[in-house]
């Protein structure tokens, strides 16, 4: 213990007296018993920065250059690029536009989320539909408007007094006239009967009422746009001393417009008359117009209508044309132009005309308009000749046509001939067709009536009537026919194709016909009347046969024996069937050899007229004059 205590009190004030002084005049405690200590860079030993500039107590040497703009209230940064570790503020902050944030995209103000910035946006109409659409229109405010587009203009036809903008679609009146002090009312209900050859019309085309004037001109004294509904239409009535007008019980003519072709239309009413009468009323029931196009070609043919015309005049029919030589009708009245003549007065659908057009024309269309005829329309065929009409507007085999009175019908023909004689089992003609007339021959009279046909069976014919050897006769005004039985020929039969032709005694060709198999009919055509040259048959003159063999390509001379019915003459609308018939084949003149006079001596016949001998290489003489 002793020699602890002795150690201490040896070494104590040793290390009491060993602390040493600071020497460094640069440090902080210079000369302090201590050891040196010293200021943090940049600063002093008060800490005060040695460098500071702009007195922020941030050293220069440790200020940040960067953007310091603050924040707003709610912590969002002012400046796009605000650096909170920046100590000076180097003036390099970027701030947001007025309508975007910093990114360019996302608005500012942007109320209703739209992604438009409230800044940008455009109140307008923004549906499509809208006739005040607004592409550009950002909010739509309600304002889209959606007008009744129509015409305005209370004189057009098609005025719409509902309309609020004007499209542009007035259709006015294509006929003028006036409106005057007083007019008739005439009720066109959504029902009516409106056509024109079985077409309705259509919206936008035209009824017009019309009077005639004083020159016989029609005038126009009302019109209405069909709209397909319920409608009235306004008949003016003439002022005092003025032709602006109908006349108090003056007829009505009706038209109409329709594909742009104007056209008569015949009225049946509900109520009312068909005449002007001042304030008043009338309710139509139909307007209808029928209408037929019937092609006269040069020469002669038959024709007939199933329209009974409001214009049936046959001068007014034919008026526009030349052409016209001659008509005539089963009682022999004619219509002749160039003599100034009219005997038949008016066209009449009961009954076929007969028709003579020139020759060296381009024949011509009739058009006919008025009442269709229906096809049921009872008909008097006279026993004996008749011209018939055609009722029908189609078509039809001419068998199934007259089977109800095919006991009593002895024959039929058609313009060039061709004919249906069921009793000798020939059928040339095959069709009817509207717009021809037939010529028919009945053994009693009778009530006939044509059936509708109006989705008619189209025949398909298998008819070998085109020649090879000999030619077409001429068509006149008048013909005979002619049957040879199969069972009539003795010593040849013939065969299809074979070709027979019938000459007069001048050898004029006056009938011609192809063999077919069966019993054989050849039309015989009379002499034209109106011409010059002879065209065929004078009545009572004689005719003889020819047939042209196919198969052996030869001619033959026919020799009718005897008749069972007729004979060889010819008769205008006569019949006649061959009994018995043969045939030879036709001698072709020798070659002459030379001439002699009656001495015997050789002659020019060309410079010597006097009486002579022809020589023949067969030895046959012939007597020359």
């Amino acid at each position: 213990m002793y020699r602890l205590v002795l150690l201490i009190l040896v070494t104590l004030p040793c290390v009491a007296f060993s602390q040493q002084t600071c020497q460094d005049n640069t440090a902080c405690n210079y000369a302090y018993e201590e050891d040196c200590v010293y200021p943090q860079l940049y600063y002093d030993c008060n800490d005060v920065c040695l460098n500071d500039f702009d007195e922020d107590g941030i050293c220069d040497e440790l200020e940040i250059l960067g953007c310091t703009d603050g924040f707003f209230n709610n912590n969002t940064p002012m400046a796009c690029n605000y650096n909170p570790e920046a100590t000076e503020d180097d003036g390099s902050c970027i701030y947001p536009g007025l309508i975007f944030d910093c990114d360019g995209i996302t608005c500012l103000n942007d109320t209703d989320a739209d992604g438009v910035c409230d800044e940008y946006e455009i109140d307008g109409c923004g549906d499509i539909e809208a006739y005040n659409y607004n592409p550009l229109a950002t909010d739509n405010d309600g304002s889209c408007w959606y007008p009744i587009f129509g015409c305005l203009d209370p004189l057009a036809g098609n005025y719409n007094p509902y309309a609020e903008l004007d499209d542009e679609s007035c259709m006015y009146s294509p006929w003028e006239y006036s409106s005057t002090d007083c007019n008739m009312t005439i009720l066109i209900p959504s029902d009516i009967n409106v056509h024109i050859d079985n077409e309705p019309l259509l919206y936008g085309d035209w009824i017009g009422a019309f009077f005639e004037d004083e020159f016989g001109n029609l005038v126009c004294g009302g019109a209405v746009m069909w709209k397909e509904q319920t409608t009235s239409i306004a008949l003016w009535g003439a002022e005092l001393n003025q032709n602006n007008g109908f006349l108090e019980n003056q007829d009505i003519f009706w038209k109409a417009i329709h594909n742009e072709e104007e056209r008569v239309l015949l009225p049946t009413y509900n109520f009312g008359l068909n005449s002007y009468n001042c304030n008043g009323l009338g309710g139509l029931n139909d307007l209808v117009i029928f209408s037929q196009n019937i092609f006269l070609s040069p020469g002669w043919s038959i024709f007939s209508s199933y329209i009974n015309p409001i214009e049936n005049n046959l001068e007014k029919l034919f008026e526009s044309t030349d052409e016209v030589v001659i008509v005539k009708n089963e009682m022999g009245d004619v219509f002749w132009p160039s003599l100034g003549i009219n005997q038949i007065g008016t066209l009449s659908f009961d009954e076929g005309y007969i028709i003579k057009m020139d020759y060296y024309g381009n024949g011509f269309n009739l058009f006919l308009e008025g009442d269709l005829i229906p096809a049921e329309t009872e008909l008097i065929f006279q026993e004996g000749w008749s011209i018939i009409s055609y009722l029908n507007s189609q078509p039809s085999l001419v068998e199934e046509t007259f089977s109800q009175i095919e006991n009593e019908l002895i024959i039929i023909k058609d313009e060039d001939g061709l004919i249906w004689w069921p009793y000798f089992g020939v059928n040339s003609m095959e069709m009817m067709f509207p717009g021809k007339g037939y010529q028919i021959k009945m053994s009693v009279e009778s009530i006939f009536t044509y059936q509708s046909n109006v989705e008619s069976r189209w025949f398909d014919s298998k008819s070998t009537n085109y020649f090879n050897y000999f030619q077409f006769s001429k068509k006149t005004d008048h013909n005979m026919t002619l049957g040879i039985p199969i069972y009539s020929w003795i010593d040849y039969n013939p065969q299809i194709g074979d070709e027979l032709a019938v000459f007069d005694q001048n050898g004029l060709l006056v009938g011609s016909q192809v063999v077919e198999g069966n019993n054989i009919a050849i039309t015989i055509w009379g002499d034209d009347s109106q011409t010059i040259e002879k065209d065929g048959m004078y009545n009572s003159e004689s005719f003889h046969l020819k047939l042209w063999s196919n198969s052996l390509n030869k001619e033959f001379d026919l020799y009718i024996e005897n008749f069972l019915e007729g004979n060889q003459l010819y008769i205008s609308n006569g019949i006649s069937i061959v009994n018995n018939i043969s045939l030879y084949p036709v001698t072709k003149p020798n070659n002459v050899l030379y001439h002699l006079d009656i001495l015997g001596r050789f002659i020019n016949p060309v410079k010597n007229k006097n009486i002579g001998f022809d020589i023949y290489d067969d030895g046959t003489v012939d007597r020359r004059f």
